[in-house]
């Protein structure tokens, strides 16, 4: 998410790995992102929004992302894509336990633009969980062994993260986020703050009655208004989201299609 400093790798985080329940069914990858059926891909493509003769249209493609899944519904690779096909940022392959516990993803990536360079393996992260499913610890290192970062988590009764740090040193966190949920195990509000304590954002969330969220407010510690989303759908017959219209601070600023392939 957009909150915390080191987005990419909490990006991973939440949506490679999600808290576990003792109540709820533990979610798969599909449950994640709020997918329903058999889905074994997810292509999601990114388009400039325009308006043609009083019509929202796509404008330039601006790449895409492929997800795919093995038959428990969880993602075992996800890559991102320039419009003409060149890899964007990393690729994540997904291996899982027996349970269906994500215990390790590891980053691979191309060197240099030459189709016949080989692929070199990045940073490799490594999750322990406890005896309730709920991811406690991540590590990721680099390709020679050596410490990157980390994050510890604690989790609520229902297998909500309420509490995240984030290590760039062994033992020294660098950023602190406390999460509050509704009544549906949906996130509402995200406080993060830095090593020495003081507050560095706060970000709040609302959610449509199928789950998806509409809109995103992010504030600094001031209280001043940093970043501003809201998020429209279009839906197939299963209630999966085929089309979402993206607003920022109220403008339409982009498109985004869902090609979504079942089994």
């Amino acid at each position: 998410m957009k909150k915390i400093i080191p987005f990419f790798l909490t990006l991973l985080f939440i949506n490679g790995v999600m808290g576990q329940s003792l109540i709820k069914k533990k979610p798969n990858s599909l449950a994640e992102l709020n997918l329903k059926g058999k889905v074994k891909q997810l292509v999601e493509t990114e388009y400039n929004a325009v308006e043609r003769y009083g019509r929202i249209d796509k404008g330039d493609n601006l790449g895409y992302s492929i997800y795919l899944f093995n038959k428990q519904g969880n993602k075992i690779e996800r890559g991102s894509y320039n419009p003409d096909g060149s890899t964007k940022t990393l690729k994540s392959l997904f291996k899982y336990n027996n349970r269906g516990d994500c215990i390790e993803t590891i980053m691979i990536t191309e060197k240099g633009d030459s189709i016949s360079d080989k692929n070199a393996v990045t940073p490799k992260t490594v999750f322990t969980y406890d005896k309730n499913g709920n991811c406690t610890q991540w590590i990721s290192h680099n390709e020679n062994g050596e410490f990157m970062n980390k994050v510890i988590s604690k989790y609520d009764g229902f297998g909500n993260v309420i509490l995240s740090e984030f290590f760039m040193q062994p033992n020294k966190w660098a950023t602190k986020t406390i999460s509050k949920y509704d009544t549906h195990h949906h996130e509402t509000v995200h406080i993060s703050y830095i090593e020495d304590g003081t507050l560095l954002s706060t970000y709040t969330h609302k959610y449509d009655s199928k789950g998806n969220e509409i809109e995103q407010l992010g504030y600094n510690k001031d209280g001043g208004l940093i970043f501003m989303e809201r998020y429209e759908y279009s839906y197939d017959r299963h209630f999966n989201w085929t089309r979402r219209l993206v607003y920022k601070v109220n403008v339409l600023n982009s498109v985004n299609d869902r090609k979504i392939v079942t089994v």
